[in-house]
């Protein structure tokens, strides 16, 4: 398997959002993640503004994120980690057997594997020299801590604090989702703020 040459992985599942790692260069901070299953490989797109859309181009236009030379590979999804990391699920099926891919019947006739159902994998990336630091344990924050992690560069962290908010209800937190609605300079944590705000009212 091979990776592209990219020195830090800034990245979101495919179609969803962008964000930061922790710690991540900012030239790829606006980065998602595309995955071609049937071409056992996934590319990175770089989004940039372009009047009132946004466009994606290829990160590298030479290489793709990760591809393999194993032709099960199948990657199907990716997850960020609390430590700016990347998991991703490989399927790993010889083919996928939709019908608006390959009729059951065909495969049997060609004499293709079925794999096992427990044949999936899952892959950790990490940067060169990426070292592990400690993992934060936001179940023990305080509220005023989690409103300011809405705007932290790692989606993982606005996510759980943000689902941490909504599940404790605190009403302490509406001034600071306000406050930090109005006056924070990521735009990202500022909308995480007004939805929290909405569903704290």
């Amino acid at each position: 398997m091979k990776a592209a040459n990219l020195p830090d992985s800034s990245l979101a599942p495919p179609a969803s959002r962008s964000t930061a790692a922790t710690p991540g260069p900012k030239n790829i901070a606006a980065t998602s993640l595309s995955a071609k299953s049937p071409a056992i490989s996934f590319i990175a797109l770089t989004w940039s503004r372009k009047g009132s859309a946004f466009t994606a181009t290829r990160a590298d236009p030479d290489a793709e994120f990760l591809a393999s030379t194993d032709n099960w590979f199948r990657p199907v999804q990716f997850a960020n980690a609390p430590d700016g990391t990347l998991y991703m699920i490989d399927m790993y099926r010889e083919l996928i057997e939709g019908a608006a891919f390959l009729p059951p019947a065909d495969i049997e006739a060609h004499g293709c594997q079925r794999p096992a159902s427990n044949a999936a994998r899952i892959y950790r990336i990490v940067p060169d020299g990426f070292k592990q630091p400690k993992l934060p344990q936001l179940g023990k924050a305080t509220t005023a801590e989690l409103v300011e992690l809405l705007a932290h560069s790692n989606g993982w962290h606005r996510d759980t604090a943000s689902r941490l908010l909504f599940q404790r209800q605190d009403r302490d937190a509406i001034e600071p989702l306000k406050k930090l609605a109005t006056e924070s300079r990521d735009a990202l944590g500022r909308l995480a703020c007004a939805r929290r705000t909405e569903g704290a009212q």
